[in-house]
């Protein structure tokens, strides 16, 4: 399976010239009016990771690289720590990636926990999508693992670490249900 377009990189870095208009490294993973090339795209992912610019793209390419095996050996717990730096400097792509490798256990240990916290951001801009994987995650969770995920919520609303700083657990919580249902 190929990448989706939604790779990005820092801005300066060299565009496309198809009629595509996306970033070049997108334009070279998926041989886009070009011959695909793994590893020229990586290194323009590289690139942009070390600028840490264009809001983590190019953390969150390399994670998909790395995820996928795209031209390197498929190396999960490397696609995490690039997601987690992507998620750091603004990537909301690399969130619903990396909370799913959380919620599969690929790179390491299944933990809901963790993949239902990375999705409540998304969930209060009003992703729907979001929404269903929480509540799938929700439903999988024994009440001692729910309890943990609401200590983390009330954590992230105290400390705002995801940006949600106004979240309302008991809204969250018929949101899932009607999520459930569906």
């Amino acid at each position: 399976m190929l990448p989706s377009p939604r790779f990005g990189c820092a801005r300066p870095l060299k565009r496309a010239t198809t009629r595509h208009s996306l970033p070049w490294p997108t334009v070279l993973l998926n041989g886009m009016g070009v011959p695909q090339n793994y590893e020229e795209a990586r290194h323009w992912c590289e690139e942009a990771a070390k600028q840490s610019a264009g809001g983590g793209g190019g953390q969150y390419c390399l994670g998909q690289i790395y995820e996928r095996g795209l031209g390197v050996t498929p190396d999960p717990k490397a696609a995490m720590k690039w997601y987690d730096l992507a998620i750091r400097l603004g990537n909301r792509d690399a969130i619903r990636d990396l909370a799913q490798m959380y919620a599969t256990g690929e790179g390491g240990k299944v933990d809901r926990q963790k993949a239902f916290l990375l999705y409540v951001g998304p969930i209060m801009n009003g992703d729907r999508q979001a929404l269903k994987e929480a509540a799938r995650l929700r439903s999988q969770m024994s009440e001692t693992e729910w309890v943990k995920v609401q200590k983390g919520l009330r954590q992230q609303v105290y400390g705002c670490k995801t940006g949600v700083c106004h979240l309302d657990v008991k809204k969250l919580e018929a949101a899932l249900q009607e999520a459930a249902s569906q």
